[in-house]
């Protein structure tokens, strides 16, 4: 076989495999039209070849007319097999966006011509065997040619008419004449940047094109390459203004083995941390996959990572190069720590600093650190204690402004001098007013705010419900439902206005509540036999009542039944009740404990029964047996007491007092003082205290039903005790808090400190005057107990929870100190 026939065989195994390779990614989503002989496209769309062809083809095999056009031979020939070369290839006429891909054109005169059009892509085009030329650009501008292979062309390999700015690299040319310029020379690109990406001869590097001819001696045959990194070390000048800066030498460099490395700019910092990767691979992987440990991944090269949360990261990348692959695991590679708390720094804006009485201003805390309370002083008289709050200066002149901000531990104070410049309202006397809230259920707390200008020196408020005020910024309770009328009139010292506004507050009544069951027990552990007294405490209409004492003996449809325990036991009670429609059962799990004894386990006395002055007294009291004192009017309803041993007495006392100890900088409620006899602090195993507040306090200070605590002054400062929350009502907010021992207390604000159980076991201090009303059968008691207020509490698991409101209306608090007296037990 000669020379020249082993190469031809040798170059068309070349074409055809790389056709099928290069072709093999080349579905689409859209249906091709398939070619089945010569023939002209006029219309959009993807056209293939499903088989190669052979004949006298003297014209033009395909004809391209249309725009947006693409042509895939899938590898396959079209051959016009006559005696000598004849007809076009393929022609694209004057049309733009067209790709021709992996198609071989074998012995046409003209392989594959672009005649007059633009963005015409050729890609994995194998034009042979011309007669006169492989690829003709007549033309032609803004076009791509390449990993075309242009070979054994008669005439030459790639002809370039008037052509402008067309891409031409990464191709094989071997032909007598590889380049040929026709008409008026202009500049065309030969190469691009060298990029990482395997080239036409299976290199590792793309850039431009080979020069070789069939005798072997092309620049690409001699060129020097002293890197070895597969480019010709000196440019190809095809001419003045068209060279391939990047020629390829044919001896190319074995491929480098495919190797995966990594690193990054920074493996360790505080939270949020951003890593920059950088891929260190060799051996030209075209493919990255990276893993950063923390359920994010990249497929970028050298991808940028944001760590949001303190930890330790693997980081994993993964590359390829076609079927082969390979991965590096850094263990604990990047470290994330928590940041470092920013010291407590106040600092505030306001949206306007300047402006005409009224004067609204937007405060804004940009504080650092972590602050959990604010204190805002605006220079006029007003403060304030939320986070972001509202102020109206309704007076002419200049006006420091301070925020005191509090971590809990540290506090930091920001001052603005002469930070607020209002000035006289150039505006007629004009009455204005305006409210924090227009409509509510009673009693119902309104803040009015004066907003007349003209610089008023007198204000006369009608609220429409008989009541009345000359202050400039008055607060009203509307105790009765309706709709009122609300008039303010302003004087100066020469005229008066008056502005009315019909129909602004409505009040009504509390809605009803949603059907709940509940109840409390004034007993819960005791001997036998023990009597307990149960009090429905549910919400909504109820109309029928059916209890559980556990016992499996008993029942009762009593709405407040006395039960009598006779055996020792743990028992579980449960209520359910119906409003005729719909039933809820509430059931308090192992809530009963009785002990086998038949002596009393209950204290009697004023103090532990229905006592609701300042003064309770207990008797004696064994090991583990508790008693309730319950108070009226004092905030604090019920102070419960359980023996830690033998107790011959209690006597507590309560009594006002205007302030308690210095230190607290919370607002308070009321103050409290424990004293008490006949007992000493280690015959006790435990103190609980039950008090309420009324919503409209907890809205005048801006607290939540979550920031209320129960002090204790001890060894010289205030101490929170652990406060939780039992209920809420309409008017009232319920909590208990268990105390070590007696001292100043202070019911007061406690921020985020009151704990809120997800399943919240209602106990409300009150009295409770019984009245036995039936008694049950067999060796069961039953008997009714109507109270005034609900009592005692117990373990509880609720069929259906009740949400809690927690929003916020407020009121003004009153300063109460409590007098706690126990008395040294008098052992027998």
């Amino acid at each position: 076989m000669s020379t020249i026939i082993m190469r031809r065989w040798l170059h068309l195994v070349a074409y055809l495999l790389m056709a099928v390779c290069c072709c093999a990614g080349t579905a689409t989503a859209a249906e091709p039209t398939n070619i089945t002989g010569p023939t002209t496209i006029d219309s959009p769309g993807i056209y293939c070849l499903n088989h190669s062809f052979f004949g006298p083809y003297n014209d033009t095999f395909i004809t391209i007319t249309a725009d947006d056009v693409i042509l895939d031979g899938h590898g396959w020939m079209i051959k016009s097999n006559g005696s000598s070369p004849a007809g076009t290839g393929i022609l694209v006429d004057r049309a733009k966006n067209v790709t021709i891909a992996c198609t071989l054109l074998n012995n046409f005169e003209e392989g594959c011509v672009v005649s007059g059009g633009s963005e015409v892509t050729l890609w994995g085009v194998n034009a042979f065997n011309s007669g006169s030329v492989g690829i003709k650009l007549d033309g032609a501008t803004n076009c791509i040619v390449d990993s075309c292979r242009i070979t054994e062309n008669n005439g030459t390999g790639l002809e370039i008419i008037n052509g402008l700015l067309n891409m031409i690299t990464n191709n094989y040319f071997e032909n007598e004449e590889n380049v040929k310029f026709t008409g008026t020379v202009q500049s065309n690109f030969w190469n691009r940047t060298n990029t990482t990406k395997t080239n036409i001869l299976g290199g590792s590097f793309i850039g431009g094109n080979v020069w070789t001819n069939p005798a072997r001696n092309g620049w690409s045959d001699t060129c020097a390459d002293t890197n070895k990194d597969g480019f010709c070390d000196e440019a190809y000048e095809l001419n003045e203004v068209n060279v391939d800066f990047l020629p390829l030498a044919l001896d190319q460099p074995a491929p480098l083995p495919l190797e995966v490395a990594f690193e990054a700019d920074v493996t360790s910092g505080e939270a949020p941390l951003t890593v920059q990767f950088i891929d260190q691979s060799t051996g030209n992987p075209l493919k990255w996959g990276w893993d950063f440990g923390d359920s994010a991944t990249s497929t970028e090269q050298n991808p940028i990572h944001v760590y949001e949360t303190a930890g330790t990261y693997d980081v994993t990348l993964t590359v390829s190069r076609g079927e082969e692959k390979k991965e590096e695991v850094r263990t604990a590679y990047i470290k994330v720590t928590e940041p470092a708390p920013a010291s407590l720094e106040a600092n505030f804006t306001a949206d306007i600093t300047a402006g005409e009485a009224p004067f609204r201003v937007q405060f804004n805390d940009t504080s650092i650190g972590k602050p959990i309370t604010w204190t805002w002083d605006f220079g006029d008289g007003a403060n304030s204690s939320l986070k972001d709050p509202v102020h109206y200066y309704q007076t002419a002149g200049t006006y420091n402004v301070s925020l005191t901000v509090s971590d809990g531990t540290n506090s930091d104070t920001h001052l603005k001098a002469d930070y607020i410049d209002v000035a006289p309202s150039s505006l007629p006397l004009a009455a204005n007013f305006t409210s924090n809230e227009t409509s509510g259920d009673a009693p119902f707390v309104v803040e009015f705010l004066d907003l007349s200008t003209g610089n008023p020196t007198g204000w006369e408020w009608d609220f429409g419900d008989d009541g009345n005020s000359s202050l400039q910024n008055p607060v009203h309770t509307y105790l009765e439902t309706g709709t009122y009328n609300v008039t303010l009139t302003v004087s100066n010292s020469t005229t008066n206005n008056t502005l009315v506004l019909k129909d602004y507050i409505v009040v009504a009544g509390p809605g009803p509540e949603p059907l709940a069951a509940n109840f409390t027990a004034d007993m819960t552990s005791g001997r036998a036999p023990l009597t307990v007294h149960f009090t429905d405490t549910s919400t909504g209409n109820v109309s029928a009542w059916q209890w559980s004492f556990g016992d499996g003996t008993a029942t009762s449809s009593l709405q407040h039944p006395t039960y009598v325990y006779k055996k020792a036991g743990t028992y579980s009670v449960s209520l359910t009740v119906s409003d005729g429609t719909t039933n809820d059962t509430m059931t308090r799990t192992d809530s009963i404990i009785v002990k086998a004894s038949s002596s009393s386990s209950r204290g009697s006395g004023s103090g532990g029964s229905s006592s609701r002055s300042n003064i309770g007294v207990s008797s004696g009291l064994k090991t583990g047996d508790s008693t309730v004192f319950r108070f009226s009017g004092m905030g604090v309803s019920e102070i419960e007491i359980t023996a830690a041993d033998r107790i011959d007495g209690i006597r507590v006392s309560l009594e006002k007092l205007s302030k308690g100890p210095e230190g607290l900088g919370e607002p308070v409620y009321q103050y409290l003082l424990a004293n008490m006899t006949y007992a000493e602090g280690e015959n006790l195993d435990e103190i609980v205290f039950f008090f309420d507040l009324p919503w409209s306090w907890l809205q005048k200070y801006g607290i939540g039903v979550g920031d209320v605590v129960l002090w204790r002054f001890h060894d010289g400062i205030w101490n929170p005790l652990k406060t939780e929350l039992v209920k809420e009502t309409e008017t009232k907010v319920y909590y208990r808090a268990v105390t070590p021992g007696f001292s100043y207390f202070a019911i007061a604000g406690g921020k985020g400190m009151t704990v809120i159980p997800g399943d919240t076991a209602p106990r409300v201090g009150a009295d409770a005057g019984e009245t036995p009303t039936s008694e049950g059968p067999g060796e069961t008691t039953v008997t009714e107990t109507v109270p005034s207020e609900p009592a005692g509490n117990a373990t509880e698991t609720a069929t259906t929870p009740q949400p809690s409101p927690l929003g916020v209306v407020g009121a003004a608090a009153a300063l109460v100190v409590v007098g706690f007296v126990v008395l040294k037990a008098r052992r027998p």
